[in-house]
């Protein structure tokens, strides 16, 4: 399964993380640190994505926070209607 790059578009995001999920996220043999680094590996660089990411260490303790924080700011269902509604309406 090809993992996309993500740079920020909520209306990406859902496609973004059921590949994300699916390839690393659900895959018991890699630990918190290198899911991390996974995830900031697959931002577009200099991207919206890529800047919620940047202060977070690639840790096991880190991993949970770091994809609770980034899950809000981009997996909000709000946000999505409000993209969805900007896009039907430009």
């Amino acid at each position: 399964l090809e993992i996309p790059k993500f740079a920020g578009d909520p209306l990406q995001f859902r496609a973004f993380w059921d590949a994300f999920k699916t390839s690393v996220d659900q895959n018991a043999n890699l630990g918190g640190a290198q899911k991390l680094a996974y995830l900031k590996g697959y931002m577009v660089q200099n991207s919206e994505a890529e800047r919620a990411l940047a202060g977070w260490d690639n840790t096991d303790d880190e991993y949970p926070k770091a994809l609770a924080h980034f899950k809000a700011r981009f997996g909000d269902e709000e946000l999505l209607k409000d993209a969805l509604t900007t896009r039907l309406l430009d």
